[in-house]
């Protein structure tokens, strides 16, 4: 026996019990010490889920992150306070940890303290034959057995000796593994929202039950907002309410008609109050990108108009937490639940009708329109009609999201991943159209002549990626509407309507 073996005990032993329980070894402490740690993650626990586990140690003060229970990287100068792996001073742990968070905020998710005793046992001879690691909290107590290479039948021997405590055998005692023990649960969120949707549930029902579901998953974000952890807060905020707005615009005959308009003035009310919030979010995130696009002298006045960027937002996130915490916010969103309870009744004609034939007659005929305006689209198309697409697009893909668990699970994936691409494409080219003409305005009401040249200059360079972008989505257009697409959605729909 060389590898180790855990248990969970009843109750804690002392040292004096473990030393009368191993005689005639003897058992040395050589090390106790307290532990306390933060575990910190994003709210999809990314980090977790790729094997690794950040973790903050408050008693030799450190963000350490920890892969396959082995120290990988170790901060010692690392603010508490730091949330984003650019704020961290040791750029390897900063590189390691940015693919896995991309623009989320790490946060402490679990708090734990343990005091950890490493006992060494000795045999006649004064020889180290294994060591026992005890760890102990409130309410767990392990044990660990770790035998040294050579001592393979002594190991034995206190196996049996520790066998007598009447123990429950455990996982090993990895860093991940203690942690479960004392408390830690990793819950992941779904990656798609789901509504336990029946195919025949009626079209009415079902989206006003879509649409609660929706205002919930919108107000989940709301901490996240007000604390201003991450940016993705106010993303998944805004496309939760314009999911919500979509289905109202895509069923409304399955709506009755004065609860219906009220559902869009009140959802288009939420939504738009973070319009400014977010885009100057997107501005702020592209900061790095934008500084590689020009020369190093020209980047002290691209630094002001940043500056300026920031204050702006600033304004705009203080302004967005007083709303969410105001009782004239409540008392809107209550309003709002009360109308999609009011909207139950009375029954519309379509209301009545199954809602998946429903859904994939909007499917397929979103797909049609977009072949349709995707025919017409070429090097000198403008900007206004590609935005047309683009918004064409983002119907089909919300209808595939929040349909998805009606149709086929892996033809809905393959739709998904090949609009995506488009989309991906088309919003690129979108919000290059969008920066330009901001860049264009903070050029023209600043007095400093150093952010003006800046943002001309960086203006200058977009548009030529903006001609670039524009090429790629005519060809990106003919990818998805080809055979293949429309083979996909004919098989998909077989139910609804075919192509």
């Amino acid at each position: 026996m060389t590898t180790a073996l855990s248990w969970k005990l009843k109750k804690t032993l002392t040292h004096e019990q473990i030393s009368r329980l191993l005689e005639p070894y003897t058992v040395e402490c050589i090390d106790t010490r307290e532990m306390q740690w933060s575990v910190l993650d994003d709210p999809v626990w990314h980090i977790w889920q790729n094997g690794c586990t950040l973790l903050y140690a408050h008693h030799q003060p450190s963000l350490q992150l920890w892969q396959n229970n082995a120290l990988q990287f170790s901060d010692a100068n690392a603010s508490p306070e730091a949330r984003f792996p650019y704020q961290l001073h040791n750029q390897h742990l900063a590189e390691r940890l940015h693919p896995l968070l991309g623009v989320r905020a790490f946060t402490e998710k679990h708090r734990v303290f343990w005091q950890q005793t490493t006992l060494a046992v000795r045999n006649d001879d004064r020889k180290i034959v294994c060591r026992l690691i005890l760890i102990q909290q409130p309410q767990i107590f392990l044990l660990s057995l770790h035998p040294l290479r050579g001592y393979q039948q002594e190991a034995k021997a206190i196996r049996r000796q520790l066998s007598t405590l009447n123990m429950q055998p455990c996982a090993s005692l990895t860093m991940r593994q203690i942690l479960l023990y004392s408390g830690l649960e990793v819950t992941v969120p779904p990656k798609q929202l789901t509504f336990n949707l029946k195919a025949t549930d009626p079209a009415q029902q079902a989206i006003l039950h879509m649409l609660k579901h929706l205002v919930t998953s919108a107000r989940q974000q709301e901490q996240g907002l007000v604390d201003d952890i991450d940016t993705e807060y106010a993303h998944q905020y805004r496309v939760a309410l314009r999911k919500a707005r979509s289905l109202i615009s895509l069923f409304k005959t399955c709506l009755p008609q004065q609860p219906r308009n009220a559902l869009k003035h009140q959802f288009k009310q939420l939504a738009q109050r973070s319009n400014r919030l977010r885009d100057l979010d997107v501005f702020l995130l592209d900061r790095n990108h934008y500084v590689t696009l020009l020369p190093p002298a020209l980047g002290p006045g691209l630094d002001k108009a940043f500056q300026r960027i920031q204050r702006q937002r600033n304004r705009e996130q203080k302004q967005l937490t007083a709303l969410l915490s105001s009782a004239e916010y409540q008392d809107e969103v209550q309003h709002l639940m009360t109308t999609l309870d009011l909207a139950q009744q009375p029954l519309t004609n379509k209301g009545t009708k199954a809602i998946r034939p429903l859904a994939a007659k909007k499917i397929a005929r979103h797909y049609r329109q977009i072949c349709r305006d995707g025919l017409d689209i070429d090097d000198t198309t403008a900007d206004v009609v590609i935005h047309a697409l683009r918004i064409e697009c983002k119907k089909l893909r919300y209808l595939l999201e929040l349909f998805s668990e009606l149709f086929h699970r892996n033809r809905i994936k393959r739709l998904i991943k090949k609009l995506k691409q488009l989309q991906d494409i088309l919003g690129r080219f979108n919000d290059l159209t969008v920066q330009q003409a901001f860049l264009s305005h903070l050029a023209t009401t600043t007095r400093d002549s150093a952010q003006a040249i800046s943002l001309n200059a960086l203006i200058a360079v977009l548009y030529q990626q903006h001609v670039q972008e524009r090429r790629r989505v005519v060809g990106a257009i003919a990818a998805f509407t080809g055979e293949e697409g429309v083979m996909d959605i004919q098989t998909l729909t077989q139910d609804g309507d075919t192509l």
